[in-house]
């Protein structure tokens, strides 16, 4: 069973959920959200108390202290997203966490973008071409593999598309219950090494 799936070391699928692709320090796909801060002045004019951040460049930028939702980030600090005038965004994220509150956002994006909810935390804005599995197919593709024969790990529901697509979907123990019912399989949670413990029993590590 081992033969039929290919270890790609240095491979990046990052937190970026698709938008980034690189392989090797090579970059194969980059997909992003045109004018983000007009977009984010839009949703700011109608709620200035929303916290924002957004993604550019591998850089963050946020209106509030991001370290209250990720502990240890590098982050700048912003108030009006004017560094972003004529930069593409990865990705806009919303303090806001709940389908409600996220469909409240709709009427501030064009229709090439989507949101998700992540964390149980916040709202995240994309190009709808930015998804993991779009991802894993580029990096399939360059390494004339099908995505069967692939195995995707997850935790989160931007994770489900690819959990279900890939030939092995796994799920760590404190992924939401959505991503494990799209999984194949369970391992240990993320704080067990969940992952690396998967990893070992099926490579025989």
């Amino acid at each position: 069973m081992t033969k039929a799936y290919q270890l790609i070391p240095k491979t990046l699928s990052n937190n970026c959920d698709g938008a980034v692709v690189i392989d090797h320090d090579i970059l194969l796909k980059k997909l992003g959200i045109r004018n983000p801060r007009k977009i984010v002045s839009s949703i700011l004019a109608d709620n200035p108390d929303y916290k924002i951040a957004v993604e550019s460049n591998d850089v963050m930028y946020s209106n509030f202290n991001a370290e209250e939702i990720w502990e240890g980030i590098n982050y700048i600090k912003t108030f009006d997203f004017k560094e972003l005038e004529h930069f593409y965004a990865e990705k806009i994220i919303v303090d806001s966490n709940s389908i409600e509150k996220m469909n409240k956002l709709k009427k501030y994006i064009a229709d090439d973008l989507y949101m998700l909810l992540s964390e149980n935390r916040i709202t995240t804005i994309h190009n709808k071409q930015s998804t993991k599995i779009n991802g894993i197919k580029i990096l399939a593709e360059r390494y004339d593999i099908s995505p069967r024969q692939i195995v995707t790990f997850g935790d989160d529901y931007n994770d489900i598309d690819m959990l279900s697509s890939c030939g092995i979907g796994v799920a760590v123990e404190n992924a939401l219950p959505e991503v494990k019912k799209a999984a194949k399989e369970i391992t240990e949670s993320n704080e067990q090494d969940g992952v690396a413990k998967w990893l070992g029993r099926f490579w025989g590590i």
